[in-house]
């Protein structure tokens, strides 16, 4: 029941809404959670092992380029799609950067010509179901491989996890 509906409009309350409320709630559950998970990253009494390898954020190089090959060849072959994909192909170079810097931070790389080479070109042009699709096994499989990690590394992967799973919900 809405009780400043029946007041004046000089006399309705200008407090938060409950909408407000609950996002700035969602967001301080968010902060809190990522505080623990870096206090939990940087405390050396942690049991469980963390891999630092730069095999895994290779990995993560190799599936955000083929990202970046299939929003591409969407955007060429879906018109209507193309202000859409843009900026998700621009949320995937990002995280492309982000994780090149990360694997020039980690130890030298043995197979460096990893991260050169390009990907293979998709067979066809995928739809926005596939694409969808696409980026719910990217969220998936960069959450899998933040948990491997430690510390910066797995804070990016994390963060490029819910990224990407932003981007199937805007694709649904």
């Amino acid at each position: 029941m809405d009780r400043d509906r029946d007041r004046p409009a000089s006399q309705r309350g200008t407090g938060t809404s409950r909408r407000g409320f609950l996002v700035a709630g969602a967001l301080g559950v968010v902060a809190a959670g990522s505080g623990v998970a870096v206090g939990v990253a940087t405390t050396g009494d942690d049991p469980l092992p963390f891999v630092e390898s730069p095999q895994i954020l290779l990995g993560a190089v190799a599936a955000e380029r083929a990202l970046i090959a299939e929003l591409d060849a969407a955007r060429t072959a879906h018109p209507a799609l193309r202000p859409m994909l843009a900026q998700l192909r621009a949320d995937h170079a990002a995280h492309l950067s982000a994780l090149r810097a990360a694997v020039a931070l980690a130890a030298p790389v043995p197979n460096a010509s990893a991260v050169a080479s390009p990907p293979p070109a998709p067979a066809r042009p995928a739809n926005r179901a596939r694409l969808r699709i696409l980026e719910q096994r990217a969220a998936t499989r960069a959450a899998a491989a933040a948990l491997q990690l430690g510390g910066r590394d797995a804070v990016l992967l994390a963060s490029i996890a819910a990224c990407e799973a932003t981007h199937a919900e805007l694709l649904s």
